[in-house]
């Protein structure tokens, strides 16, 4: 049986390339970071502190994004990483902080 063909992207963090679906989708929007299929320039990261790490502290996060993380941004990224929490809002969009929830998205 034919199993077809399995996109590839790399990490931003370790730059090791891995299939699509084992990484996160990363999107800077006017809602803030968002994660998943979303519409924009995107990029992906695995699904690992390590790689976090790497991708803020050497500088990749901030060029890909056009500029720096926000506190709450990284604390959310951080929890959504390491398993602990997810960044999804109420509208399940992968926004950390939703207008949908009354709060006022990071920008």
């Amino acid at each position: 049986m034919r199993r077809g063909h399995v996109p590839v992207r790399t990490c931003i963090g370790c730059r090791k390339q891995r299939p699509k679906h084992d990484l996160l989708r990363l999107v800077s929007t006017e809602n803030g970071l968002e994660i998943g299929d979303i519409e924009g320039r995107g990029f992906y990261l695995c699904r690992d502190v390590d790689c976090l790490v790497r991708a803020v502290k050497g500088g990749r996060m901030k060029r890909f994004l056009g500029r720096s993380l926000s506190d709450l941004e990284s604390a959310a990224l951080m929890r959504d990483v390491s398993g602990q929490n997810s960044l999804d809002g109420a509208c399940g969009k992968g926004v950390i902080c939703c207008s949908c929830t009354g709060g006022d998205p990071i920008a």
